[in-house]
């Protein structure tokens, strides 16, 4: 009877509807939480430890002998600087540099910024929040610009392990 095929197309497409709102919600729910969870890579160092403190008064004093040192005109150089030495200055030094240079405080909603370098650039990550739950992600690789200067070209943006897809600036505009 023609009733009973429409009550049948009925029920499969009220079906159909339930499985893509779940499915829907599940993707919502998966998104929500890679958010709010930082990067796998995120284990910034015990800024507290006589180790890291050390490591990073020895990385900033070599920086700064190396850019001090007088060179004949031109000659190129180089300074590597190890993902663990970045860190160790990040959580050591940086909020004191911040607090003595520009007489302001580390914000309490900051947690500890974060690098990571890998072939795609350099991934930074800095929790905030009033519990820093939430950590924003930024991919940037350096270039040489015309004039012979570095550059970061923002490359990726993300909140947690979620990237935001396409253009980085063009989706935070």
């Amino acid at each position: 009877p023609p009733d009973q095929r429409l009550s049948v197309t009925s029920h499969r497409r009220w079906r159909a509807i339930a499985i893509v709102l779940c499915a829907l919600l599940l993707l919502g729910w998966v998104g929500w939480r890679w958010a709010t969870l930082p990067p796998s890579w995120y284990r910034p160092p015990d800024a507290t430890s006589t180790d890291v403190q050390d490591l990073a008064d020895r990385v900033e004093y070599r920086l700064i002998e190396e850019a001090q040192r007088v060179r004949p005109a031109g000659e190129a150089y180089t300074i590597r600087l190890r993902d663990e030495q970045a860190n160790a200055w990040l959580a050591v030094r940086l909020p004191r540099w911040v607090a003595h240079h520009q007489d302001w405080q580390w914000p309490p909603e900051f947690g500890l910024p974060h690098v990571r370098t890998d072939t795609d650039g350099i991934n930074a990550a800095l929790p905030i929040g009033r519990n820093r739950s939430k950590t924003i992600v930024v991919q940037v690789l350096p270039i040489m610009t015309e004039d012979g200067n570095i550059a970061l070209r923002l490359q990726r943006v993300g909140l947690g392990r979620l990237w935001l897809p396409g253009e980085p600036v063009a989706n935070l505009l």
